[in-house]
């Protein structure tokens, strides 16, 4: 789960509350977004979060900035986007 600019991933609680239920749910946050990091930089380290806790593919759920970062990593890690979108 993949907050917007100028927020954190605290955004997600409510949602991600429910889901974890039977779900695994990652909420990162990344404080760099507001420092100006690309996209293309902020995806790898979505990967990287994967890989640390050995979870190969994931649905993205995103909005504002984090759309951005989400298409990043569909486009990098095709077969790591559940959804299939590239």
């Amino acid at each position: 789960m993949l907050q917007g600019f100028g927020e954190t991933g605290d955004v997600w609680a409510p949602v991600a509350a429910v889901l974890v239920e039977d779900h695994t749910v990652l909420v990162p946050t990344f404080e760099a977004w507001a420092c100006g990091h690309d996209k293309k930089t902020q995806a790898y380290d979505i990967a990287k979060v994967m890989d640390t806790v050995k979870i190969e593919k994931a649905t993205l759920v995103t909005y504002d900035i984090g759309k951005m970062v989400g298409h990043a990593f569909a486009a990098q890690f095709p077969a790591r986007d559940t959804l299939g979108r590239y």
